[in-house]
């Protein structure tokens, strides 16, 4: 069952994927066990960002503020629209709370100068990443230049093998790999073959159910991940599981895909 942006309720996979995931789901509860054990794992926690979409300063310092005060110490902000209403997205989101990591997300949305022109100008302590920030042939020319340790969504560049990886990515730091396009044993395989040719990984997602998004969690304990972006949930008006919508810490404990929610307080 496929959901948009802000509305319906659903998987947000296709059914192949949803059906894998049932599979490994029943295994794991077979033995009692959660779904990152089967996937060759280690219950631990995973920290998730939570993302602000181009949006107004106004509305985006509402949003980050809010995250922050469900538990959220990671955020992702869009940007790649206008350069000034970038800008003032972005110091409105870092003005509003105590965040310890930000990604830019420009969606091949910028241009090389001004990827530059926004982290000159972005006043923040904690760790930055750059992901997607400009189209695929000016990618290079960024990771070359820039100290930000830049993230690739190579699902939507197209990449299925490790080899689609190191044509699409290879300059890069990061791969942003997401179970609902290659699925949750091939997320695995193509997670563990990126890290073994040196690049850090990141679990990420579609809009879709909590279930999924927990599945993922396990699946980046698994693998270990560097990075999280699991919030795909909090843009579903409705679910087919009960939905907790801010989930800023997941244990995964099980069993299968379930997890247990953490949110820090506010410093």
């Amino acid at each position: 069952m496929y959901v948009r942006r802000d509305t319906g309720r659903g998987f947000g996979l296709c059914r192949g994927i949803a059906e894998e995931m049932a599979i490994l789901d029943a295994a794991a509860r077979r033995y009692d066990e959660p779904l990152c054990t089967v996937l060759g794992g280690e219950p631990t926690s995973i920290e998730s960002f939570a993302t602000v979409d181009l949006v107004g300063a106004e509305r985006a310092e509402k949003l980050a503020r809010r995250y922050y005060l469900r538990g959220y110490r990671r955020l992702k902000v869009k940007v790649g629209g206008d350069l000034k209403r970038d800008l003032e997205r972005l110091e409105a989101c870092v003005e509003s709370a105590e965040f310890d990591a930000l990604i830019l997300d420009g969606n091949e949305g910028l241009t090389v100068e001004g990827v530059f022109r926004l982290l000159d100008l972005l006043d923040f302590d904690g760790d930055v990443y750059l992901e997607h920030p400009t189209p695929p042939d000016s990618l290079e020319e960024v990771c070359e230049s820039c100290e930000v340790p830049v993230i690739v969504d190579v699902m939507d560049l197209g990449a299925r093998s490790i080899d689609d990886v190191l044509d699409v990515a290879e300059p890069c730091d990061i791969v942003n790999i997401k179970a609902q396009e290659v699925g949750f044993v091939g997320g695995l395989r193509l997670a563990r073959d990126a890290q073994e040719e040196g690049f850090k990984v990141m679990i990420g997602c579609a809009v879709e159910s909590f279930s999924s998004v927990s599945a993922a969690a396990h699946l980046a304990t698994a693998v270990e991940a560097d990075l999280c972006d699991l919030d795909g949930h909090l843009f579903l008006n409705e679910d087919v599981v009960s939905n907790p919508r801010y989930a800023p810490v997941m244990v995964t404990e099980g069993p299968g895909w379930e997890v247990r929610v953490e949110r820090p307080k506010p410093r």
